[in-house]
């Protein structure tokens, strides 16, 4: 008699319980920290093979598509395409020799840690910086990112796409999440116009997936570390110095009717900051914080930075000779990652634990140094208080001229308005903070239309 009642109760019972574990699954499985505190998992993110490789399908697959739960648009409707068309010249086409080559470097963890405090330092460590940044035809500023310590690529994106991080999942990853088909970007509309598109960077050609997404950006060439030959090694790093030669050299087979785009991102400073006798390769510096104990890792990071302020000397002393128009924009990606190793610096930097600190100090965690320089063409003078790397991304293509589709009008005009955005935040020009939820309705009308066209250009069938 047992047996009817068991076989209509085992597939309910078995039913509920499927729902119990998949609703817990997800809640587990879609929580990196729960992943990789309770169960040892680490997410791969910057590498996908090793990430499927090492934590297996489900772990991967799951933890990937947490990040593509993204709502339409409210206002979003189909048929957009307009949007990314250059329009064709005012008058006739300019000569090519008086439209600027357009060298972009994101430099690996470069910070200024001045503009939160003055630093001990036995020697400077950006001498060159502070020579260029005191002469008339430079533009130069704080960059408002979205990451810390690490995450390099979401700046990239940022830069190269106009998009924002503000309107995408805590965690997702725009390189490794969606860019899987042709994607409008500062790249695609120079490229409409002429320029010659290279990307350089002296890692991994799969890390981050760039591989796959610089083509879908509008790049002609990617070069990896595997494409350097006999580089100087820094630590295991690449350095700078070798990184801007090759920016040297692949300006040089630039011909006379040709311009060149190039985006390079460095390697040399990337952490750890671990002081072992296999770790202090290649550095030529050794700078000190005079008076502070347990600073070791911190010391290695400013050495490295004077080290590549000696390279930012190479790189503009160089274009200073040339004759035809180029112009250099420069900024960091994010500060260096707060390991063990840095603790103590962190913590004498913000006189305190990096958990009590107040929204200030926080934004100060996202801010790294930027500028625009260029040896020919007149750049007015500027301090920019703050601005974001879409933002910057669309500056730069006003600054050379280029003819900007509507999609970068919209995203370069944002600027009356707002000053810079991050994953979290949005400072308008009076410089006032904003999350998404407390805008004004002015506000809230721009952010709704930039998140429509964000959402065409990144997200709508690219996942």
């Amino acid at each position: 008699k047992w047996r009817p009642a068991f076989t209509w109760r085992m597939p309910a019972l078995a039913g509920g319980t499927a729902v119990v574990l998949a609703a817990y699954g997800r809640l587990v499985l879609c929580n990196p920290a729960v992943m990789q505190d309770g169960f040892g998992f680490n997410r791969y993110a910057c590498i996908q093979m090793t990430n499927y490789k090492k934590n297996g399908f489900l772990v991967s697959f799951t933890g990937s598509i947490a990040n593509l739960s993204i709502d339409t648009p409210t206002y979003f409707q189909p048929g957009l395409s307009g949007l990314y068309e250059v329009p064709p010249p005012a008058e006739e086409e300019p000569d090519i020799r008086e439209t600027p080559h357009i060298i972009v470097v994101m430099s690996e963890s470069y910070t200024d840690f001045r503009s939160i405090r003055d630093l001990p330092l036995t020697e400077p460590a950006m001498p060159f910086f502070d020579t260029l940044m005191a002469r008339d035809n430079v533009v130069s500023g704080e960059l408002l990112v979205s990451i810390f310590g690490g995450g390099t690529c979401n700046t990239e994106f940022e830069f190269l796409t106009g998009g924002s991080m503000l309107f995408l999942q805590d965690g997702v990853i725009p390189y490794s999440s969606y860019m899987k088909r042709p994607t409008h970007s500062v790249c695609s509309l120079l490229k409409e116009q002429g320029y010659r598109n290279v990307a350089v960077h002296p890692y991994i050609r799969t890390f981050w997936d760039r591989h796959t997404v610089y083509p879908n950006l509008g790049f002609d060439e990617f070069i990896s570390m595997e494409d350097f030959e006999d580089p100087e090694i820094v630590r295991s790093f690449i350095s700078d110095r070798s990184c801007f030669e090759r920016i040297v050299e692949e300006f040089e087979q630039t011909g006379d009717d040709e311009r060149l785009f190039l985006y390079a991102v460095t390697m040399q400073n990337h952490f750890p900051y671990y002081v072992d006798e296999d770790r202090l390769g290649g550095i030529q510096h050794h700078i000190q914080l005079n008076g502070l104990t347990d600073m070791e890792s911190a010391e290695m990071y400013f050495s490295l930075l004077r080290q590549s302020d000696d390279a930012l000397r190479y790189l503009v002393k160089y274009f200073e000779a040339q004759k035809e128009p180029v112009i250099l924009v420069f900024f960091g990606d994010h500060l260096p990652g707060n390991n063990q190793e840095l603790m103590p610096f962190y913590e004498y930097m913000f006189e305190g634990e990096i958990a009590n600190l107040n929204l200030v100090q926080t934004r100060q965690m996202y801010e790294t140094p930027f500028f625009v320089w260029s040896n020919t063409i007149d750049l007015p003078k500027q301090e920019i208080e703050i601005i974001s790397p879409n933002l910057l991304g669309a500056y730069v293509l006003d600054a050379a001229g280029a003819r900007m589709s509507p999609y970068f009008e919209y995203v370069n005009g944002l600027r009356s308005a707002v000053s810079a955005i991050n994953s979290k935040t949005i400072i308008d020009t009076a410089n006032r903070a904003y999350d998404r939820t407390n805008l004004s309705s002015d506000l809230e009308s721009l952010m709704n239309r930039y998140w429509v066209y964000v959402y065409d250009n990144i997200v709508r069938d690219n996942d």
